[in-house]
Order: structure tokens, then C-alpha cells, then sequence
């Protein structure tokens, strides 16, 4: 299993810190965005709505993703940005992350448009928004990689880029048969 970057457990250690206490989650808020300041580029705030039609509203993002998808993301479902076959499983990793509530840790890769792949991290955690009345999911997704266009994108799997996904135990344990992993 590859490490947990340096900016992953610090900003596992700062929600922690801002917890009010073991049986509760922060909220939304509590986060200072002096203190997250040095990764907030890579922060998004995502409102997983269920209905017959399932979103997940951006309410926050980093700036790095304007960057990358070359247009505003905060507004548009976070959902609108995975795969189609995949849309089902990251809704329902959404919901467990907010109302577990539960984390996440996952390494996974991202095509883009001109062909390259981006590598990147990310750690999700709860929050609670005092105004919705309701958990969000915190995400804080680190590029750790941007690999060149693969002329046979079948040779993705191949290359050793597959998701890798383990649940983070924050007091209120994990999706029954999920793998943990501890910080």
C-alpha cells in the first residue's frame, strides 16, 4: 500500500483538533481557512443530496480544480465528474462518509481531456453544516503525479494505476466488510 502523504494526515490532524469531541464531528463552521491556507487549493466541500436521481452539490472548491477542469466547479454536482459506471459507488461512499459518519483514504487516477492522467490522494471526512441542518463531505485531493498521454488507454490497469480505497475509523466505524487503515 502506498503512504499516506504528509498533507493527508495534517489535515486529518487538524480536523481532529478542531472535533468537539469524540462523539461528535466538526463543523463546517469551525474550519479556518487561515489554518487550511496551505492546502486549500485542493479542498472541496461536496452536499451528497439523495433523490430519485442522486447529486452531490461542490458548495466549496479549491482552486486547483479550476486549473485542471478549466471552469468554476462550486455549484455543479460533484457527481457530473465520475465515470458513469462509477456514479453509483461514489454516491453511496458519500453518504457513509456524511452519515456514518466515516472517513476516507484513496489513491486513484484521473484522465483528462488531453490524454494525461493525474494521480492523486485524497482524504474525505465528515463535516456538519449548521445552516443545512446536515453532514457534508470534506476532501482535500492531492495530484501526487501527472503521467503522459498512453496512446492505448487499456494500458491504464496495466500500469499499476487502479483505485486503491480504505476506510478511516473516526469513532464511528466503517461500512460493515470495508478495509481501515490507521494514520
Amino acid at each position: 500500500m502506498p503512504s499516506i502523504s504528509r498533507q493527508s494526515k495534517e489535515f486529518l490532524e487538524y480536523w481532529k483538533s478542531i472535533r468537539p469531541s469524540s462523539d461528535q464531528i466538526p463543523t463546517k463552521q469551525d474550519l479556518s481557512l487561515r489554518k487550511l491556507s496551505k492546502i486549500l487549493p485542493w479542498i472541496r466541500l461536496v452536499d451528497p443530496i439523495e433523490a430519485e436521481e442522486p447529486i452531490a452539490p461542490i458548495r466549496i472548491c479549491g482552486t486547483d480544480f479550476y486549473d485542471r477542469y478549466k471552469r468554476e466547479l462550486t455549484g455543479s454536482n460533484f457527481l457530473d465528474l465520475v465515470k458513469d459506471e462509477d456514479r453509483e459507488m461514489v454516491f453511496l461512499g458519500l453518504m457513509n462518509i456524511a452519515n456514518l459518519p466515516s472517513g476516507m483514504w484513496r489513491l486513484s487516477h484521473a484522465p483528462y481531456p488531453d490524454g494525461t492522467v493525474l494521480v492523486e490522494e485524497t482524504t474525505a471526512l465528515p463535516v456538519h453544516d449548521l445552516t443545512l441542518g446536515k453532514n457534508l463531505v470534506l476532501l482535500l485531493s492531492i495530484p501526487t503525479e501527472r503521467l503522459k498521454p498512453f496512446e492505448n488507454k487499456s494500458i491504464i490497469g496495466a500500469v499499476g494505476l487502479e483505485t486503491k480505497s480504505k476506510w478511516l475509523d473516526i469513532g464511528f466505524g466503517v461500512p460493515e466488510g470495508k478495509e481501515t487503515v490507521n494514520f
